[in-house]
């Protein structure tokens, strides 16, 4: 008889999309306390659909899943993903604790998370067209976190200076 063949292989490069897919749905689950299995459940309380919204985004913005396959994943028609990725920038600019949920999730998956080849690979398939197109959101969230930095600098100086305190010398021996 013939050999036994798998029907469908799947590439190595899709179990490993896979994994980070996983890892992605882990991080959101931990960090706003929302369990895995009610995020790909059907349920409409505001604490799941927002932790859907945010693993919606990071599987778009790392792994480069399409909005089809975002659906898919979730058991959701794709235009319930387009609506909620359209929610999710309203949301993001109007709800603080939303954000920090947001910010935390993609903080994790940039420091721990999505593979260094993910990211380098997504940066190759870009066109130089969508590099340049991405700047000025680059530009904006450099421009915050040097004003956050100047902001706590501030403080330092101002609890330094209030005390009678000094910088401490570096010691060059």
């Amino acid at each position: 008889m013939g050999e036994v063949k798998e029907a469908n292989p799947r590439s190595d490069e899709q179990i490993m999309k896979d994994e980070d897919m996983n890892f992605i749905l882990d991080v959101v689950a931990h960090e706003t306390g929302t369990l895995k299995e009610e995020m790909l459940s059907t349920s409409r309380r505001r604490d799941v659909t927002d932790s859907r919204f945010i693993a919606y985004v990071l599987m778009r913005e790392f792994l480069s899943y399409t909005i089809e396959e975002i659906g898919m994943i979730f058991g959701r028609h794709h235009s319930t993903v387009v609506h909620a990725l359209n929610r999710h920038g309203e949301i993001v600019q109007i709800e603080s604790a939303y954000r920090r949920k947001y910010d935390t999730c993609r903080g994790v998956i940039l420091t721990r998370g999505v593979t260094k080849e993910q990211h380098i690979h997504k940066y190759r398939t870009m066109s130089m067209k969508q590099i340049i197109g991405g700047l000025p959101k680059l530009v904006e969230e450099i421009a915050a976190a040097v004003a956050d930095l100047e902001r706590r600098l501030s403080k330092i100086e101002k609890f330094l200076t209030e005390y009678d305190l000094r910088w401490p010398k570096e010691n060059n021996t």
